[in-house]
């Protein structure tokens, strides 16, 4: 299909980048720099160091984080990306909550059972 008047002509191949701001999905002005959440990164970090580590005392901050980051990239009308990182580390952090709570609370029943 022909290009009508006056557009500029669009470049193929495989080296053509992308506008700024106009990477896949993204919403964002042009001229608007699209970065990833810093808080979708750290739950993501905070959740595979309390599932490796065992702790709670990174899985709480990780679904803290995560849930401010879905929050954060949500409000940024597409100037912030990082959701799936978010959500990863919102999962992983809150399964090695509930994990550490299944374990103190069976060592709580076992502890009371024993007398």
């Amino acid at each position: 299909m022909a290009e009508p008047p006056g557009t500029p002509p669009q470049p193929d191949g495989p080296f053509h980048q992308p506008w700024p701001g106009r990477g896949a999905g993204s919403t964002a002005a042009y001229g608007q720099v699209v970065r990833t959440d810093n808080k979708a990164v750290a739950a993501l970090v905070l959740g595979v160091g309390a599932w490796v580590c065992g702790g709670p005392f990174l899985a709480l901050p990780g679904v803290i984080l995560g849930g401010l980051s879905l929050r954060d990239i949500g409000r940024s009308e597409g100037t912030l990306t990082g959701r799936p990182l978010a959500i990863t580390g919102l999962i992983v952090a809150g399964l090695s909550l509930l994990m550490f709570g299944g374990i103190l609370g069976v060592l709580v029943l076992g502890a009371l059972a024993s007398g």
